[in-house]
């Protein structure tokens, strides 16, 4: 899904480095529809609740069933297979004390 989000070029990036995006980053990638700050967060997650609640709950049916449709169309569906490996390889893999793990250096930096 990061390659998809980011494109190829970034998405690798992102991958091979574990650099941190930032908001505006993400903002001007268009990766994420906002960027708030947090004591805004509620009510920007209330903005969009409210415009989806007002849709037609067949209409909004469809729509995910469309999304899930296109995901399966182009193979995103075999990535959940991978992820569900993936994520336990990599978040237990053991480190060398020489070796960098962003993983842990981001735990440790409260990041999760």
């Amino acid at each position: 899904m990061i390659l998809m989000k980011l494109g190829l070029n970034r998405g690798m990036e992102v991958l091979l480095t574990g650099r941190t995006i930032t908001t505006d980053e993400l903002k001007d990638w268009g990766v994420a529809n906002s960027v708030v700050p947090p004591e805004k967060l509620q009510d920007e997650a209330l903005r969009y609740a409210r415009a989806i609640a007002l849709l037609p709950a067949d209409g909004l049916m469809l729509g995910k069933r469309a999304l899930h449709q296109y995901f399966h169309g182009v193979g995103v569906s075999a990535y959940q297979n991978f992820a569900s490996v993936g994520h336990p390889l990599f978040t237990n893999i053991v480190w060398r004390d020489e070796e960098f793990n962003f993983l842990r250096e981001r735990k440790q930096d409260g990041q999760p």
